[in-house]
């Protein structure tokens, strides 16, 4: 179940399209920190309404920046022409918009480690690079697929090593938990 704020913290959301998509939640809870019912909203009818006409006619733009995989990490092989040519974007948002969109991320997809604002660093940071790399970062995942099914582990390492670099770039707080993932993916 995913919070408003978690949702609107997603690529493509505003609160236009959200009103228009969603409406009313799939849940109300009562916190008594709270004065008011929180509303929570069901990760699949979240990803239905992305993959609509509606949702692609009215996201919001966002920036970008690009990255390219570096030649010195290509080796001769039948994926290089496609590997130097792969564009690898990772979104700019705030940071505080990627804590709360991780935070939502993080929480839908898992059933333990629950995170909030105020959990360990290490683990809020985690679970901001997991966020980044998954729904931020966008690149050819097929192609990653398909060197990975053909045992270009060359291949694929360059892609997450570069994955991790463009992270690291768009976002320095992210920058430790960066140089760590490529090892804990291999």
């Amino acid at each position: 179940m995913l919070l408003k704020s978690s949702i609107l913290a997603r690529p493509g959301w505003s609160p236009l399209n959200f009103d228009l998509l969603l409406g009313e939640p799939d849940e109300r809870r009562h916190v008594s920190a709270a004065p008011s019912a929180m509303r929570l909203y069901t990760l699949e009818r979240v990803l239905a309404a992305e993959a609509s006409l509606q949702f692609q006619e009215l996201k919001q733009k966002v920036k970008v920046t690009r990255f390219h995989i570096p030649r010195h990490l290509v080796s001769d092989n039948d994926f290089a022409a496609e590997l130097l040519e792969m564009p690898i974007d990772v979104i700019i948002f705030t940071v505080g918009r990627v804590r709360e969109g991780a935070i939502g991320h993080h929480n839908a997809t898992r059933s333990a480690d629950f995170v909030t604002r105020r959990s360990d660093n290490g683990l809020l940071n985690r679970a901001m690079f997991e966020y980044a790399r998954d729904i931020l970062t966008r690149y050819d995942r097929g192609f990653e697929a398909r060197a990975s099914a053909a045992g270009a582990s060359v291949v694929v390492r360059a892609i997450r090593n570069t994955v991790c670099h463009a992270i690291a770039s768009t976002y320095p707080a992210l920058s430790g938990e960066c140089f760590v993932q490529p090892d804990r993916s291999a």
